[in-house]
């Protein structure tokens, strides 16, 4: 590991404590007879969702002739697991963001796409696929699109026109932002371009989110299903939070707008197939069908994401969810490699500087 660059000690300290837990606890080098197509997840509805969409609908057993088995739980926790076992795999395919994406890459635990098994990662835009890696080809590319901008109360708030305006006294004690953990590690580094920091220095955010959370009592979001809660019960008035999630409060009757302020994030979840399986061939088809216009749609009807494919036509009830044209030009490019890199030392700066414990 050392000779990439990065250590496998190093690469979990920004992970979850559990899954650092799982890591260290002795899988390396166990033997495991992989006779069924395993694709990691995470469990709950999006657990199922993937089932639908990528295994039922595609037929894929059928196709590839495999049993598939599903091996769900956090990202984090699969992700430890992959380079606990790298290069004999405890799964087939796993997904993930692309930061975990480029840490399991730069574990050297990823097997390149085969382009002409994948045709279909073509079509996926380049904000949505990650470049190569050192000894690694193409290797992940998204299924749906998920942008993380920001969330406003209709009746509550005023149209935003940044991030900036979470800062306002108006809403003190009413906004939320996402805890490190869950998406805030992103969000920080979103925030920092947006007051003159780097990936090398995020004390600018580092100070305007202390001053938000101590003096403005900003809430901590803890998960997606907090956040939603939050604004459904009035609770916060604005937010950085997922597209397909305020659709989705929308439909409930919450009186919720997303607006794509400058500094959005333009995120993914894509497969990356396990360097070591003896399903490699089938791993192949398995992600060029989960890059079929055809079948991301699934997804994005269960859950309001668009689909990554250029190639996917939205159904009339389903053209809101579209990112606009105008507004992919205000994401902001993150060095991912960098944020892995910086995780665990930014998570104490954040308890320590952000949350004011000891």
């Amino acid at each position: 590991m050392e000779s990439r660059g990065i250590s496998r000690r190093h690469v979990l300290q920004g992970i979850a404590a559990s899954a650092i837990v799982v890591a260290e606890g002795g899988l390396a080098g166990r033997a495991r007879a992989e006779d069924k197509f395993t694709v990691a997840s995470t469990g709950g509805s999006w657990g199922d969702g993937i089932k639908a969409s990528f295994v039922t609908a595609t037929d894929f057993e059928k196709k590839a002739k495999v049993t598939v088995s599903y091996a769900q739980q956090l990202e984090s926790v699969a992700a430890s697991k992959i380079i606990a076992s790298c290069g004999n795999p405890p799964f087939t395919v796993s997904t993930h963001g692309q930061a975990e994406a480029v840490l399991l890459a730069d574990a050297g635990c990823v097997a390149p796409y085969n382009l002409e098994m994948i045709p279909n990662y073509k079509d996926i835009p380049p904000t949505l696929a990650l470049e190569q890696r050192p000894g690694v080809g193409p290797y992940w590319g998204s299924y749906v699109f998920l942008m993380w901008a920001l969330t406003w109360n209709t009746k509550q708030a005023k149209k935003p026109a940044s991030y900036k305006d979470l800062w306002s006294a108006e809403y003190k004690g009413k906004i939320g932002i996402p805890a490190y953990g869950w998406y805030g590690v992103y969000w920080l580094h979103a925030v920092n371009k947006l007051f003159g920091g780097s990936e090398d220095n995020v004390t600018p955010a580092i100070q305007a989110l202390a001053e938000l959370v101590q003096k403005n009592n900003a809430v901590i979001v803890e998960n997606v299903d907090h956040g939603m809660k939050l604004f459904q019960r009035e609770e916060i008035v604005m937010a950085p939070f997922w597209n397909g999630r305020t659709f989705a409060l929308q439909d409930g009757g919450t009186p919720v707008q997303l607006e794509y302020v400058e500094n959005s994030i333009a995120l993914g979840a894509g497969f990356v197939i396990l360097k070591g399986t003896t399903m490699g061939e089938q791993a192949q088809r398995f992600v060029n069908d989960t890059m079929d216009p055809q079948f991301q749609l699934g997804m994005t009807k269960l859950f309001k994401y668009p689909p990554a494919s250029k190639k996917a036509k939205l159904p009339p009830d389903l053209e809101r969810v579209r990112v606009p044209e105008k507004d992919l030009a205000r994401t902001v490019q993150l060095d991912w490699k960098k944020i892995n890199d910086r995780r665990s030392a930014n998570l104490e700066r954040w308890n320590k500087e952000v949350l004011g414990k000891a």
